[in-house]
């Protein structure tokens, strides 16, 4: 077999496999996402969240001024100096203690300023109200669960 006629054979099988609104629909996407069984992702936990927040509408109306308003130079460099001032207050907090139990326990609450930071703070300084509501939207949907 050449090569010429085993590419032929490889698209000849892709096209024998794609669902058929992909083949009618020339690739077109909301026909292919309809095409596509989402019943198991629906079915669970993260889909029926990810459903419960998309049709709210803060959070779509939040969303779409986050995306208006993201600058990835901006976001990199508010996260790379909380990283730096993480590491010198860790490093300045360590000096302090003696015992391993003592350092554990530093390590754990100062790693968890830095999260709480990094999720919570420098996305809320950038994006104000909007980033708020967005949170909000996730939390309501993450009740919603339960």
């Amino acid at each position: 077999m050449t090569d010429e006629e085993a590419i032929e054979a490889a698209q000849r099988t892709q096209q024998s496999s794609l669902p058929k609104e992909f083949k009618e629909s020339n690739g077109s996407m909301p026909d292919v996402v309809s095409g596509i069984k989402l019943d198991s992702l629906m079915n669970s936990s993260a889909g029926n969240l990810i459903m419960v927040v998309m049709r709210d509408p803060a959070f779509r109306q939040a969303s779409a001024e986050i995306a208006q308003k993201f600058n990835k130079t901006t976001f990199m460099g508010y996260e790379f100096a909380w990283i730096v001032l993480i590491w010198v207050f860790r490093s300045w907090r360590l000096t302090k203690v003696n015992t391993l139990l003592t350092r554990l326990w530093t390590q754990a609450w100062v790693g968890m300023v830095f999260w709480v930071g990094a999720l919570t703070l420098i996305p809320w300084i950038l994006w104000g109200k909007s980033y708020q509501l967005a949170l909000a939207s996730v939390i309501r949907g993450l009740i919603h669960q339960f």
